[in-house]
């Protein structure tokens, strides 16, 4: 198999989207609104401190999957497993958590826990 286009990896998604956007909004006690910007770009879900693109894939990009479980093996200590993308096309990295990760960050105020 070869890489799929945004269209063919669309194809056949029906309503799952639109799931996804729930489920994540409930997940984080925000509001799902991309209904209410038709097509102009608007977030997908917004939170009192996030506003948040949700994308539905069929499956996640290798490079996402396998850096997140690398990081997963090495966290010890109650440690939170990240990944963060960077390089010469941006300045600010990107990082990707779990959700299950982001829901305890914001429970605790997105603090580090103090282990001394």
């Amino acid at each position: 198999g070869g890489l799929l286009s945004q269209a063919q990896e669309d194809v056949g998604m029906g309503k799952a989207w639109k799931d996804g956007e729930r489920s994540v909004a409930r997940a984080l006690s925000g509001k799902r609104i991309s209904h209410q910007s038709q097509g102009k770009g608007g977030p997908d879900v917004v939170t009192d401190r996030l506003t948040i693109e949700v994308k539905t894939r069929k499956r996640p990009p290798l490079l996402l999957t396998r850096g997140l479980e690398q990081a997963a093996r090495g966290a010890q200590g109650g440690r939170m497993p990240a990944l963060v993308l960077r390089g010469p096309w941006t300045r600010d990295p990107i990082i990707c958590l779990r959700l299950s990760a982001l829901k305890k960050l914001l429970a605790r105020g997105g603090e580090e826990e103090d282990e001394n």
